[in-house]
């Protein structure tokens, strides 16, 4: 889901990315006009999936892989397509490697990388240089046996809470900025 405001901006953008490494903006104009049946937003390759969608207004975006990797990149050099395209490459990835993560960077908001053995980081987006898009990016984690493979790349506040839901359905809340 992605919140949108009522009235049309012709500056805003949808932008995609998929677990394949492919990312796509479309404005957010051609989403105007929404039948009953829906409307095709992205075409997908086979065994690909859509990982995030975010409302962009120019800034850069930042895209996390299983692997520990991040890439950092301003969306103007994702050229605007049309609804039903793929997209173009966002990250070279390693064999087998996805992207698990799409986040548009906030003002005054860190990255926090999270694990699937429960291990967090948070560091400022400053630390990840801003590179061209389909680069190999950089190490936001390190990752053992003990941390297992990154499971999310967000931007969050100081300010804000994070909550954790468990495999056997334990919530956990703690402040960001306890990470």
């Amino acid at each position: 889901m992605v919140p949108v405001p009522k009235e049309d901006r012709d500056s805003q953008f949808l932008i995609m990315a998929t677990r394949q490494g492919l990312i796509k903006k479309t404005p957010l104009s051609e989403y105007r006009n929404i039948r009953k049946v829906g409307l095709k937003a992205i075409t997908l390759r086979e065994g690909d999936a859509l990982i995030g969608a975010e409302l962009i207004e120019g800034g850069e975006v930042m895209l996390g892989t299983r692997g520990g990797m991040a890439i950092r990149f301003a969306d103007g050099q994702v050229r605007p397509t049309g609804r039903a395209s793929m997209g173009v490459r966002s990250i070279r990835l390693d064999k087998g490697d996805e992207v698990i993560s799409l986040a548009s960077l906030e003002e005054d908001a860190q990255v926090l990388c999270v694990t699937e053995l429960g291990y967090g980081k948070r560091s400022d987006p400053e630390l990840y240089r801003s590179q061209g898009r389909a680069g190999k990016g950089i190490k936001a984690m390190n990752l053992t046996r003990k941390t297992g493979p990154m499971l999310a790349l967000l931007m969050v506040r100081e300010d804000e809470d994070i909550m954790l839901i468990t495999d056997d359905g334990t919530i956990i809340r703690t402040p960001a900025e306890t990470i």
